[in-house]
């Protein structure tokens, strides 16, 4: 009876002892509401809309490219990366750090390095997140981004990207096929 009493009572001084161990909180970054994944159009206002020629697996020419906004390692909350992943092509690739104001979802700066090309500098950038101001393909109402460049290399050619917020929902995905099927 008394290893029983001993085994339960170890047993409850473990279950005790973990359960009040703190848990690590990550939280959120300072910069979450204006974070996201874009499904966005590319446009010169020298040469149109930017046309990406999509990989021979794919079998459409959506030209949607995916679009990135996310917080700087200082965690900043008046601070933005904005970031094409290199998609949308030579000289208009631009990862960058732009001023961010949450209040009214706006972003901006009047010069910032291109990490993509350093002597393709940001020498403008103006833009806003709408939230709920879009829907996707298939008709969900999500956030929606539009954001003008200017770039060093390419003086008086503002570069405007406008496009919603990716749901994660397959078909809102673009291209509208973007996996291979397996045989």
């Amino acid at each position: 009876m008394v290893k029983l009493l001993s085994a339960i009572g170890l047993i409850t001084g473990i279950c005790l002892f973990t359960s009040c161990t703190k848990k690590q909180d990550y939280g959120n970054t300072a910069v979450e509401k204006m974070s996201s994944g874009w499904w966005v159009l590319a446009y010169s206002s020298k040469n149109g809309p930017i046309v990406i020629p999509p990989p021979a697996s794919w079998d459409t020419a959506s030209n949607h490219i995916f679009f990135v906004t996310y917080n700087t390692s200082g965690d900043s909350s008046n601070a933005i990366w904005v970031d094409d992943l290199e998609g949308i092509g030579s000289p208009y690739d631009v990862k960058a750090v732009l001023d961010a104001n949450l209040a009214d979802y706006t972003m901006s700066s009047t010069g910032a390095p291109n990490e993509y090309d350093p002597t393709n500098s940001v020498t403008w950038a103006s833009g806003k997140i709408f939230p709920k101001g879009g829907l996707s393909r298939t008709g969900v109402v999500t956030d929606s981004i539009f954001v003008q460049f200017l770039l060093a290399n390419n003086p008086g050619d503002t570069l405007t990207i406008r496009g919603v917020a990716r749901t994660g929902f397959d078909a809102d995905e673009w291209p509208a096929q973007p996996y291979t099927p397996t045989p």
